[in-house]
C-alpha cells in the first residue's frame, strides 16, 4: 500500500513538468500562426542559421535533457520502491 505514494508523486511530478512545458511553449509563441506552420514541410526555405537561434537551441537541449533525466530518475526510484515493498 505504501508504494502508491511514490506512484502518486511520479504522476504529480509528470503533470507539473507537462504544464510547465506547455506554459513555456505558450509564452514563447509556439502556438501562434498555426496555418503557416502547417505548410513548413512543403517549403524549401533555407534553415535559419543565426547565432541567437543556435545558442537558444543549445540551452533548450540542456534543459530538455535535464528534465528527461529527472523524469527517468523518478520512474526508476518509483519502480525500485515498488519492487522493494513486494
Amino acid at each position: 500500500m505504501f508504494y502508491l505514494i511514490e506512484w502518486i508523486a511520479l504522476i504529480v511530478l509528470t503533470l507539473v513538468a507537462s504544464f510547465a512545458a506547455f506554459f513555456w511553449a505558450f509564452k514563447n509563441g509556439q502556438f501562434e500562426d498555426q496555418k503557416r506552420a502547417a505548410y513548413f514541410p512543403l517549403t524549401d526555405l533555407p534553415p535559419d542559421n543565426g547565432q541567437r537561434r543556435r545558442v537558444g537551441r543549445i540551452v533548450e537541449l540542456y534543459v530538455l535533457s535535464f528534465g528527461a533525466l529527472m523524469v527517468l530518475g523518478a520512474l526508476i526510484i518509483a519502480v525500485l520502491l515498488g519492487v522493494r515493498e513486494v
